[in-house]
């Protein structure tokens, strides 16, 4: 069995927590086939391109997917623009308002496989790249740490508290292992320019 159809995404949400998770919504064309039905059902799911509403922005990419033998296989490629980033973060990751701002991903693709949300999540591999705009990280206060550091106030690994607020902010990422691994990372605001990279882990 094949055909066309449209698929309305509606009460639907992204994210392990219930009162953290990002809305869905939006009608996407899909292409549906169903193999051996009679036997032992496989469902092919493929949207060549759609654009949804995703949190306060919008999504717009690729999706496929394939049920077969209770594990659901699959993968994703395109943009996202307009979306809060601690809106995001707080989807995937126990991350509590870390970093604030407006966001974009210019570009991503993912893969993933799993028999439940939580397998699903762990199992997501990709790349891709992200832009912050006007926003902060509460963290640290960077420029206080740079000055404490050089006055030998501040010892360790840990830097000062408060914010960083910055004007842009961009970095490549790498999913895998339950981890997003940040490189090529500068932080800009209005008096300097900082570079790095990290790890964000789902836990």
């Amino acid at each position: 069995l094949a055909g066309a159809a449209d698929l309305e995404f509606a009460d639907f949400a992204l994210g392990a927590s219930a009162d953290r998770r990002l809305p869905l919504r939006g009608k996407a064309s899909f292409r549906l086939a169903v193999e051996n039905a009679l036997a032992m059902p496989a469902v092919d799911l493929r949207s060549p391109g759609a654009t949804l509403q995703l949190g306060g922005g919008k999504w717009n990419g690729t999706l496929a997917a394939r049920l077969e033998r209770g594990e659901v296989k699959g993968e994703s490629a395109g943009s996202v623009a307009g979306v809060r980033i601690e809106e995001m973060l707080g989807a995937f990751t126990t991350a509590k308002n870390s970093v604030s701002g407006v966001a974009e991903i210019p570009r991503y693709q993912v893969r993933f496989a799993g028999r439940d949300a939580i397998a699903i999540r762990n199992s997501l591999t990709g790349q891709g790249s992200v832009k912050v705009s006007d926003g902060k990280v509460s963290l640290f206060d960077l420029v206080g740490t740079v000055e404490e550091k050089i006055r030998g106030v501040l010892g360790g690994e840990s830097g000062k508290k408060g914010d960083t607020n910055f004007v842009t902010f961009d970095a490549n990422f790498a999913i895998e292992k339950a981890q997003m691994k940040v490189t090529g990372l500068i932080l800009q605001d209005s008096n300097s320019s900082v570079t790095g990279e990290g790890v964000i882990g789902f836990d």
